[in-house]
């Protein structure tokens, strides 16, 4: 994409490849944007095998969340985008609020405590400022019922700060030990 200003901003395209990318289409179909002025998106598969698209807001606050939902067997790539949200347009509890720069998103299992069960925990690395810095981790469980509406992801998240001096892009990665 290309455009000439940001609030001509188009937001980025997904796109698939269903044959080991001899070809590629846009996921959702054509001119799709499921983050209208969003860019540096991530991705996650969700337990229930739907995507989560997380994005920043070029020059503002917060994440863009939207949730492709297959309609077929994934393989095929047949579905549709909800509705965006945005999460964190102010240093609201419960909303991610971040700076205007890339994230990671990574879902893992985890051990509820109080009732011995494993869940589904999404974590999502991020500046917890509107400046570059704050280095964090925002976190909450998946809710059990699927399938996951885009609104699952704008409230109920919890977060702990790991560094409170500068900082800006952040990525995760889930080593062969859990770690």
């Amino acid at each position: 994409n290309t455009w000439n200003s940001e609030s001509s901003n188009p937001g980025p395209r997904v796109i698939c490849s269903d044959n080991f990318g001899a070809t590629w289409k846009a996921l959702g179909g054509g001119t799709t944007t499921p983050c209208k002025g969003g860019d540096e998106t991530q991705i996650e598969e969700l337990p229930d095998g739907n995507l989560l698209l997380s994005s920043r807001v070029r020059g503002g606050t917060g994440r863009i969340f939207n949730v492709f939902t297959y309609t077929d067997v994934p393989t095929y790539a047949k579905g549709s985008w909800g509705t965006a949200v945005t999460s964190g347009s102010s240093n609201t509890e419960g909303q991610t609020y971040a700076a205007s720069c890339n994230a990671s998103l990574m879902i893992v299992k985890a051990f509820r405590k109080s009732d011995n069960s494993t869940v589904d925990i999404i974590l999502q690395s991020a500046c917890m400022s509107k400046e570059r810095e704050k280095m964090g981790i925002y976190w909450k469980e998946l809710p059990a019922m699927h399938p996951y509406k885009y609104a699952d992801f704008q409230t109920g998240w919890n977060s702990f700060t790991i560094n409170s001096e500068y900082a800006c892009y952040s990525s995760m990665v889930l080593t062969k030990d859990g770690q």
